[in-house]
């Protein structure tokens, strides 16, 4: 999961303008969170859940808790670089 946000943090300056080059910072002016590091963590929050629900209750599925923490989150960081894809808000 870190070397996912790092990675996406990293590369978030260069989403719409392509470098071709293995040598640039890693961190600098213009990195910050994607829509793909708040949907990871979104991901991984679904998936605790998930296993805590299906061991105390399984009154609720996967799927179920995955789309609520997707829009939690989604909610709580609404304007993510480079934003969110079109048919997200779907």
């Amino acid at each position: 999961m870190y070397g996912a946000m790092i990675g996406d943090i990293v590369g978030s300056k260069y989403e719409f303008n392509n470098i071709k080059t293995k040598e640039f910072p890693l961190f600098s002016e213009g990195c910050a969170i994607t829509d793909n590091s708040v949907m990871t963590v979104a991901v991984t929050s679904a998936i605790l859940k998930s296993r805590d629900e299906q061991y105390h209750s399984g009154k609720r599925t996967f799927r179920s808790i995955l789309v609520e923490e997707m829009q939690r989150y989604g909610k709580r960081f609404p304007h993510p670089q480079g934003g969110y894809g079109g048919r997200f808000g779907q």
